[in-house]
């Protein structure tokens, strides 16, 4: 019997080429998957385990938190209706009011071996201080979407860490919309052993009127990929006020079939000005038969700006796999020590002190 989970093979598109102006090609065809899974899903019900340690006084009821109706997707209108269903039908996710400096990171666990749709509603107040760590498991052929969307007020500071992981047969879908204001956002998520994983993080930057905090946000990503898995990302930076820094930096190691694709584009808002931007996707090829598509972008409205952006995919380094086995560690070891050094700057980046 077929896994209710289908998804296009996209070795039906190899042929067709990069198209700026196609945007259904930047983002990935996520509307053709996102057709297909709601389709396989809508008889089903979101079910699943949610569990968290956080301080029960900043847990708040999911009930009482915005909707989660109006979070834009690029391209997978299909899936984000069939999460407001399920979401509206049985409300799950987790609401989190925070209004403090809290030391011991927050871990929250989404389980589920089948659909679970939770939401995610993250706000942290004035001089609030928190590092969240969200993981999601996907059992057999599963499904977890997750919307969430974050809000950090004037003097904030929120390192999230999204840990994705997969049963090699599962899917997995993402979107996050998030809210910086004056404030410090740091992001790092890894995506593990889904036959398809989709993540969409939208940040938008601005400061405060008259405020003297400046509003920082990163986004990092470390993955690795085999087989035939997919992951499919799409990052938005928008900075909408003078005097906003950004930066993106998502890495992956690509082996035997997989392909990864990254569309990733920095706005800035017409008077942004001194806005300081980067986007960066760098990308290891193990295999002749991986394949990457990157698409970096900048959209600049306003003058004194400082935005870069930049893609670059090869194979490993021979002179470094040759060092390692020339002191006499196995290919395979040394392969893996390269892959692992590759990925690691994304988990250094995202716990260097800002």
């Amino acid at each position: 019997m077929a896994s209710p989970l289908r998804y296009l093979d996209l070795q039906q598109s190899r042929s067709e080429l990069p198209n700026r102006l196609n945007e259904l090609w930047r983002n990935g065809r996520p509307h053709i998957y996102a057709t297909s899974v709601a389709e396989a899903l809508s008889s089903r019900a979101s079910q699943g385990s949610i569990s968290s340690d956080a301080p029960s006084h900043c847990i708040k009821a999911i009930s009482d938190a915005p909707s989660p109706r109006g979070i834009m997707s690029a391209g997978s209108h299909a899936l984000v209706e069939l999460h407001h269903a399920q979401f509206e039908a049985a409300p799950c996710g987790i609401h989190l009011n925070i209004a403090e400096q809290i030391e011991q990171a927050i871990n929250i666990r989404y389980q589920s071996d089948s659909l679970l749709c939770p939401y995610s509603y993250i706000e942290l107040q004035e001089g609030a201080r928190a590092h969240i760590i969200e993981e999601h498991v996907s059992l057999g052929d599963a499904l977890i979407f997750s919307l969430r969307r974050i809000k950090l007020a004037q003097g904030a500071s929120l390192r999230l860490e999204l840990r994705e992981i997969g049963s090699g047969k599962s899917h997995a879908f993402n979107i996050s919309e998030i809210s910086v204001t004056s404030a410090n956002f740091r992001q790092i998520s890894s995506h593990s052993n889904h036959a398809w994983a989709r993540e969409e993080s939208i940040c938008n930057i601005s400061n405060a009127p008259e405020s003297e905090i400046e509003s920082s946000a990163m986004l990092l990503s470390a993955n690795r990929l085999e087989g035939k898995q997919i992951l499919d990302q799409r990052s938005d930076q928008n900075q909408l006020s003078p005097n906003t820094s950004s930066r993106v930096f998502y890495k992956n190691v690509i082996d035997d079939k997989a392909r990864a694709i990254f569309d990733g584009n920095i706005y800035v808002a017409k008077d942004a000005h001194y806005s300081d931007a980067q986007q960066t996707n760098r990308n290891m090829m193990l295999s002749e038969t991986a394949s990457i598509y990157s698409l970096p972008g900048l959209e600049i409205l306003a003058d004194k700006v400082q935005c870069s952006h930049g893609s670059a995919s090869g194979p490993m380094d021979a002179e470094e796999l040759f060092y390692l086995c020339s002191r006499g560690i196995s290919r395979y070891d040394a392969q893996k020590l390269v892959a692992e050094g590759f990925l690691q700057e994304s988990y250094d980046r995202f716990s260097r002190e800002s």
